[in-house]
């Protein structure tokens, strides 16, 4: 997939920034844990894939942005919870389709079916 070109997957939000940061001045590009990506022309490629971790607090689920939906639709059935979404990719990729403007949150509410 990615030829001549560095690829890092950070496995949690700090790890993310410290990526950022020693990857200044470089062309980067970021992608997420599904397909969706386009390939991008860059000389550091950063993929979400290892950052899988959530919790689920009540009525909220707290997520990296490489955890998959049904992953948190799963666990949030069980606490008879649901997800508000249809999206089968991974949360960092389905915040931009139904929030094109703001930045993702690490906070997510549920909703009681």
């Amino acid at each position: 997939m990615f030829q001549n070109v560095k690829v890092l997957s950070p496995t949690d939000e700090e790890e993310l920034v410290r990526v950022f940061r020693s990857s200044y001045g470089r062309k980067i590009a970021v992608y997420g844990t599904g397909a969706h990506s386009k390939l991008k022309e860059a000389e550091v490629a950063i993929t979400t894939r290892a950052m899988k971790s959530f919790e689920v607090r009540g009525d909220e689920v707290e997520a990296e942005a490489g955890v998959l939906v049904p992953d948190i639709r799963e666990v949030a059935a069980q606490e008879d919870l649901l997800f508000p979404s249809v999206y089968d990719g991974s949360l960092g990729d389905c915040w931009p389709l139904t929030n094109p403007v703001r930045s993702p949150p690490s906070t997510v509410g549920l909703l009681s079916p």
